[in-house]
């Protein structure tokens, strides 16, 4: 599998510049308007999804400022969004409530070592507590698989149930575990360290990092779907399309027409 394949290709459009900029608007919009641009923007990624996994690479799906086609956007977008929160919720809670005991436990070690004179006991439960939260990101990575296998069925076929076939999820992610932990854990230190780069540059390019995360996710996942099949894995019985639909010119009746007369007949003479 080529894990960084989106790194590569973004640029093989020759529109690639105009549509970054409209997606970093979209993820500077996220900041001042709730949720929809997300959402939009995750409509995209399921757009390149679909082209992706059936060969079309470039060029990049549309994106622009047309507000029908943005609302268009919203429906793979929500309901890869919604899948992906069905599948999150429970395990977010549960890191959470892990993060929590694992910071307030560190803290009443590191404080019960420097109460007790115990330096060299206080600088190793300090060690103990970094390294359990470093050990949290693939931990992270490996618990939130079976949503990033979920989404993928949704976008897909663009069909919410394929997203929730519990066992069929879990028989894809057991398949398809080695490519799709090392690919998630390459992706997200990469994705981590652009990050931090773009704290270190004033904040600006997190919007960059956050569409260029975007399409880089989408075709990883598309990468795995082809790797599941040539794994032998049972392909959809059907696809979503590759465009949406162009909107229809609006149907303006014609006004009626008055009967036409017909030329008086030449009156016959000597």
């Amino acid at each position: 599998m080529d894990y960084f394949r989106g790194y590569r290709t973004f640029r093989d459009d020759p529109e690639w510049s105009s549509k970054m900029f409209i997606g970093v608007l979209l993820a500077l919009c996220s900041g001042f308007i709730p949720i929809l641009p997300q959402i939009a923007l995750a409509g995209w990624g399921a757009m390149v999804v679909r082209r992706s996994a059936q060969g079309i690479v470039s060029p990049l799906p549309r994106l622009d400022f047309d507000f029908d086609y943005l609302g268009k956007l919203l429906n793979p977008g929500f309901k890869a969004f919604i899948v992906r929160l069905m599948w999150t919720l429970p395990i977010t809670f549960l890191l959470v409530g892990l993060g929590m005991c694992l910071y307030f436990g560190g803290i009443m070690m590191v404080l019960g070592g420097a109460r007790a004179g115990d330096e060299a006991g206080g600088i190793a439960a300090a060690v103990c507590v970094g390294f359990a939260v470093l050990a949290m990101f693939p931990v992270t990575i490996l618990m939130m698989m079976p949503a990033t296998i979920a989404a993928l069925r949704t976008e897909l076929t663009d069909d919410l149930n394929e997203g929730m076939k519990f066992g069929e999820v879990l028989a894809m992610t057991k398949l398809m575990f080695k490519e799709l932990f090392l690919g998630s854990l390459l992706i997200g230190g990469v994705q981590m360290c652009l990050g931090i780069l773009g704290l270190m540059l004033c904040y600006f390019p997190l919007f960059f990092v956050m569409w260029l995360g975007i399409y880089v996710q989408a075709m990883f996942q598309a990468e795995l779907y082809r790797a599941y099949l040539a794994k032998g894995g049972k392909p959809f019985a059907k696809l979503a399309p590759t465009e949406l639909p162009l909107p229809q010119p609006p149907h303006i009746p014609r006004p009626p027409q008055p009967p036409q007369q017909l030329p008086p007949q030449a009156q016959g003479g000597w």
